[in-house]
């Protein structure tokens, strides 16, 4: 009877133990996916970021293609 009880209770503390370790690990993972959901939020915002100004220099760009056009075209009329 002594052999059952000590077998009962090791596998008891043994449960116990892998029932503590399991949550620690789920604990430290729910840690890890918080920073790093951070992290990606704050890298995707520097990304729309980055997407407005080069957005903004494209339309700059245009607009000077479309004034350089015009000045092209009108020195070309003034030819004879």
């Amino acid at each position: 009877m002594d052999d059952w009880l000590t077998l009962v209770a090791f596998g008891l503390s043994f449960g116990v133990l892998l029932i503590v370790l399991t949550r620690y690990q789920a604990s430290r993972h729910q840690r890890y996916l918080s920073q790093n959901n951070e992290q990606s939020s704050k890298m995707i915002a520097g990304q729309r970021e980055l997407i407005s100004q080069q957005e903004r220099k494209i339309t700059i760009a245009e607009r000077q293609v479309a004034v350089l056009e015009r000045i092209a075209i009108a020195l070309e009329q003034k030819r004879p």
